[in-house]
């Protein structure tokens, strides 16, 4: 409560201090030392020695995770060193060389290209660049010309906010320190789109009206419960244009992490429920590539609609896309996959060829199920009716 009163009364320097010390004396208080990097990340230089000792923790856990093989973890607190200390040469290491374990050279070649940037020009580092450039002389970018980690691709926005809570809480306004740090999470996906705002809308109606000024398309509250041992987080997601809730996402974690796991859980779900939806990059007669790829989950042989440009907008009853029949132009069938574009056969559904760069691509949404008509009983003919009303 020191640290937050510090900070709010615009004295970083004292808020640091307070929240430094609660961490010393609790090292497994995972939202005072969340809130300690919001404000760091808030309110200080990128050259603060602060920051990049906060930066340091999260080297060492990515370190340890990934020694344990749990990759997904590991990349998460890499990107937490990298967003506290983006000049960092092991923490950019560590996350390039998970991109690598992972299955995506490309990916792991940016990092590279960054600290290439930063001016470290380590012989590994220079020995690594060519090695893998060699290999991307045979990728669809390089056929195609295209710096696939460029393209502007479609993004989803999505609003978090968190009411005033009404019951009393181990770590008051955690769930302002939580809608900071849910936020960042949910960036670490680039099709995700997350606007600043106020963390605490004062009524389900005030976060209704914040989202739909920020023009988030999505938007989510937050709810927690927390004792010494578990923790428990729920997030409920509305459509922005309407208020409609379309999905309820809850986490119960014990144990310790439970606050960092719980977070990237629902983050990672809330993305994964998200449906694929592209765009037609560029054509060469029935080729064409999408800004689809491998980190996307899009496989070979996977077949897409194309609609027209702009025709595609969100379902008004479920997490999902909502399209015309009539706006469908043509079909998508990809071929060949790297990790952010793919390179497939184009096929038109009409006499005309309407397919254009620009124009959209999703998975052909589900169709509600038709209801079968109940059977209707056949009327009792004249003389069986007589005979029921006289009872035979």
């Amino acid at each position: 409560m020191l640290g937050l009163s510090y900070d709010a009364g615009g004295n970083t320097e004292q808020a640091l201090s307070a929240l430094s010390q609660a961490v010393r004396l609790s090292p497994e208080d995972e939202i005072a030392r969340i809130e300690l990097e919001n404000i760091a990340l808030a309110k200080l230089p990128i050259s603060s020695e602060a920051r990049k000792k906060l930066a340091a923790f999260h080297l060492e856990r990515g370190g340890m995770f990934e020694r344990r093989n749990m990759p997904d973890r590991a990349l998460n607190e890499y990107r937490r060193c990298l967003r506290l200390d983006p000049e960092s040469k092991e923490g950019r290491l560590g996350y390039a060389g998970i991109y690598r374990t992972l299955g995506f050279p490309v990916k792991f070649w940016k990092e590279l290209e960054v600290l290439k940037n930063l001016g470290y020009k380590d012989a590994v580092i220079q020995d690594d660049l060519e090695i893998v450039q060699s290999q991307l002389d045979a990728s669809v970018a390089f056929q195609w010309e295209l710096d696939q980690y460029a393209l502007e691709r479609k993004t989803f926005a999505i609003a978090v906010f968190c009411l005033p809570t009404v019951t009393a809480e181990m770590h008051p306004f955690a769930g302002t320190v939580l809608v900071d740090y849910l936020k960042d999470q949910l960036r670490r996906y680039d099709t995700l789109r997350v606007p600043e705002g106020e963390p605490v809308a004062a009524s389900f109606e005030d976060a209704f009206q914040k989202g739909r000024d920020l023009q988030s398309d999505y938007f989510l509250l937050l709810e927690l419960e927390e004792s010494e041992r578990s923790f428990t987080l729920t997030l409920e997601q509305y459509l922005s244009g309407t208020g409609k809730r379309i999905a309820t996402y809850r986490t119960f974690r014990t144990g310790n992490d439970r606050v960092l796991e719980a977070a990237a859980l629902l983050t990672g779900r809330i993305h994964d429920a998200l449906p694929l939806w592209g765009r037609l990059v560029s054509r060469r007669f029935d080729l064409g590539i999408v800004d689809l790829g491998t980190m996307d989950g899009l496989k070979k042989d996977d077949k897409l609609i194309i609609v027209k440009k702009g025709r595609v907008r969100l379902s008004s009853s479920e997490v999902g896309l909502s399209i015309d029949e009539a706006d469908i132009v043509g079909d998508f069938q990809a071929v060949r996959l790297d990790e952010r574009i793919a390179e497939g056969t184009l096929s038109k559904r009409s006499f005309f060829d309407l397919v254009n760069p620009g124009d959209e691509l999703v998975f052909q949404p589900a169709k509600p199920a038709e209801q079968q008509p109940k059977p209707v009983p056949e009327s009792p003919g004249l003389l069986r009716r007589i005979y029921r009303f006289l009872g035979l």
